[in-house]
């Protein structure tokens, strides 16, 4: 009896072991072909991808780049909780009061 309960733990291990095995080989093979597959895909990582092109002030940034060179820079003062620092003096009175 006792080397029967030794075969078949040893059949077992042998078929959790070609299990582990069949597993490594599938995630080889799946992690090839997502790498292969998600190459080409491209997103948008710049402020032309995040922002609306119609806002007045990218369009301002972009003309700015144009005339100037470099990138458009945005900044957007502001100070929050209770600091009691108040920034609207920064900003055109045309802009005040704008989200």
């Amino acid at each position: 009896m006792g080397n029967r309960h030794a075969v078949v733990l040893v059949q077992r291990r042998a078929q959790v072991r070609q299990a582990v095995e069949e597993s490594q080989r599938c995630f080889v093979v799946l992690t090839g072909v997502l790498t292969i597959g998600v190459t080409p895909i491209k997103f948008p990582t710049g402020e032309d991808g995040s922002l609306n092109p119609d806002l007045q002030i990218v369009v301002n940034g972009i003309a700015f780049q144009n005339n100037f060179g470099g990138s458009a820079g945005l900044s957007f003062p502001s100070a929050s909780g209770s600091s009691g620092v108040d920034v609207s003096h920064l900003l055109r009175p045309a802009l005040q009061g704008r989200t």
